[in-house]
Parts: C-alpha cells; sequence; structure tokens
C-alpha cells in the first residue's frame, strides 16, 4: 500500500477517529413502569489522541420494544483542524 491509497487512508481514518460520548438526561416518558425513554447525550469527535473536531448533541426516544429513533440533532460547534490533520477532511 502507497501513501494516498484509498484503503490504507480508510483503515488509518477509522483507527484515529474516536467520539466521547456524555450523558446529558435520561427520562421514563410515561412514567413508573414505563419502558418508553428520552436520552439525551452530548457527542465530541476526537481525531488522533486528543483534538476535538466538533461537538454535537442528540436526543433519542427509545421503546421497549427496541426501537430507538433520533428525536433531535444539533450540531453545537466545529473546530478547525491542523495543517498536519487536513488530509481528515472528506
Amino acid at each position: 500500500l502507497e501513501q494516498g491509497d484509498p484503503v490504507l487512508q480508510s483503515a488509518l481514518t477509522w483507527l484515529h477517529q474516536k467520539i466521547n460520548v456524555t450523558f446529558l438526561d435520561v427520562k421514563r416518558l410515561q412514567g413508573y413502569r414505563s419502558f418508553k425513554f428520552s436520552l439525551s447525550i452530548r457527542t465530541q469527535a476526537v481525531v488522533g489522541p486528543h483534538i476535538d473536531v466538533g461537538l454535537d448533541h442528540m436526543t433519542f426516544e427509545i421503546h421497549g420494544g427496541g426501537r430507538v429513533q433520533l428525536t433531535k440533532f444539533e450540531h453545537v460547534r466545529s473546530y478547525e483542524l491542523p495543517p498536519h490533520l487536513q488530509y481528515y477532511k472528506k
């Protein structure tokens, strides 16, 4: 494989990307003993060991039968990548 090879690039991208997840809120939507929940999270995408690239907030509804539905998505912020990591941009 050579530098710039799409297979190598894909593998490197996968190896160096992480998403940090913070749980913001969990609610039982129909009260005591119900199986319908609202889950709010914050995701922070990271490349390399610790370079932030984006921040998002998401809210999901989770139903007792296993169905999960994204009900709200908010892209909060994007961060500029340093020059030596510009190859991560798609």
